[in-house]
């Protein structure tokens, strides 16, 4: 995404904290990729472990808490996504009110 796409002071995308989220999107994709390896993880792990042992809390734990980063992220993602698309067609079809 190109931080001068659109002016920031006139409302329009780049002017959302959404936009200076999906700067990060390098950071976003490797929560995305560690919650899913964590869940995976714990998934495999889960039936080898005793639900009512400190080590089952934690792996229920951390399989709730791995779906929560893993959903939110991937929301995020889809967002930037969308984003960029949008401020990609402003570019290209700039406004017509200068004429």
């Amino acid at each position: 995404m190109d931080d001068g796409a659109t002016d920031a002071a006139d409302g329009r995308p780049t002017d959302t904290l959404l936009y200076e989220v999906c700067k990060r999107q390098r950071l976003l994709r490797l929560l995305f990729m560690l919650s899913v390896a964590t869940v995976a993880l714990m998934v495999i792990w889960f039936p080898f472990v005793s639900p009512e042992s400190a080590t089952g809390v934690v792996v229920v734990m951390n399989i709730v808490g791995g779906t929560g980063f893993g959903l939110l992220s991937a929301y995020l993602l889809r967002r930037c996504a969308r984003l960029e698309r949008t401020i990609r067609d402003e570019i290209r079809q700039p406004d017509d009110t200068d004429d």
